[in-house]
């Protein structure tokens, strides 16, 4: 009987180390709470926020930051970030040159809302792609699977930066969710969302 040759397949060799993406994508991704200095303009949040994202995920990203800011500004509300803590960042899976990436991250900040403050800190865990284009890494999907926030009174807590966050619990959302999670009022209509068809031209992406 003639023998049978089993031949594996080779491993997939990750085109750049893991912990080369995980710093990628936190440099990535913590820039996008910068936002919160904006004003609700188009081509500053776009600009601002085309240095993380491509592609599908620029335009949902985009679409939701600016209505955020756009109902912001409506119901006088500000939000100043003060810390943004990542407990745990891997790259669980290749797909080719795209790393997926599972993070778990805090965010604390605070609340300013018609002359009163508040503390808060959110907790969040998410997946996302992080893929080489021609401006460089940029995170070109996301799916959200979890969220949590904690509400403080920042008179009895000393929050701060110079305060360690909490470690417990799990984080999920990311910053656009602001809306879904209850921070910014939601509205009764759809007004303040931007038209899609109107973005800037994606060739001006650096």
């Amino acid at each position: 009987m003639l023998g049978v040759l089993v031949v594996g397949c080779p491993a997939h060799t990750p085109p750049v180390p893991d912990d080369q993406i995980t710093e990628q994508f936190r440099a990535l991704h913590s820039q996008i709470y910068d936002v919160y200095g904006l004003p609700p303009e188009r081509d500053p949040v776009y600009d601002l926020l085309r240095d993380s994202f491509d592609g599908d995920a620029l335009t949902k990203e985009y679409v939701e930051h600016y209505t955020t800011l756009h109902r912001m500004r409506r119901d006088d509300t500000k939000i100043t970030i003060l810390r943004v803590d990542y407990s745990d960042t891997a790259v669980v899976e290749w797909r080719g040159e795209a790393a997926v990436v599972e993070a778990d991250w805090n965010v604390g900040g605070v609340v300013y809302h018609q002359g009163h403050s508040h503390a808060r800190i959110n907790r969040y865990q998410a997946i996302y792609t992080v893929a080489p284009t021609d401006a460089g890494y940029r995170i070109v999907a996301t799916r959200m699977k979890n969220m949590e926030r904690v509400q403080m009174d920042m008179m009895s807590t000393g929050f701060g930066l110079d305060q360690e966050l909490p470690t417990t619990g799990q984080g999920m959302l990311s910053p656009s969710d602001l809306l879904k999670a209850g921070l910014v009022p939601q509205a009764d209509d759809d007004s303040a969302q931007p038209d899609p068809a109107e973005l800037p031209p994606r060739e001006e992406s650096r």
